[in-house]
């Protein structure tokens, strides 16, 4: 396999993996599920778990979308970045790991797939 058909096969994997998570985690959130509703409650804030929700699921689109999946990588980062800071300062320590790993992958991705300089998105 050539290394850059290799590269873009990793690439992809790490989206796919990446949009079917933030898919499950947001319809789990804009669905209600009570355990994961619970940390919004705690902060008075239950309907912010519909918005990222939402967020979480538009984010999962934009990744498979190639003009959309740096934008949506970095807004996924976004989101990461607070759920870490919820977690290391109202929950154990260990519950912000899979926020980190997402982080991660989120911004290793969105460093990936950022525009050229001369492309029409960055003005």
């Amino acid at each position: 396999m050539k290394k850059a058909t290799l590269k873009s096969a990793v690439i992809m994997g790490i989206t796919m993996l990446l949009a079917l998570t933030f898919l499950a985690a947001g319809l789990t959130k804009f669905a209600g599920v009570t355990q994961v509703v619970l940390p919004f409650e705690r902060l008075g804030m239950p309907f912010m778990a519909k918005v990222i929700g939402l967020l979480e699921i538009a984010g999962a689109i934009g990744l498979l979308i190639p003009r959309l999946r740096h934008l949506a990588a970095l807004g996924l980062s976004a989101i990461m970045l607070g759920a870490i800071v919820y977690h290391l300062t109202l929950d154990p320590e260990k519950a912000a790991l899979p926020g980190i790993i997402l982080l991660i992958f989120c911004g290793s991705l969105a460093w990936i797939q950022r525009p050229a300089p001369s492309d029409p998105i960055l003005g």
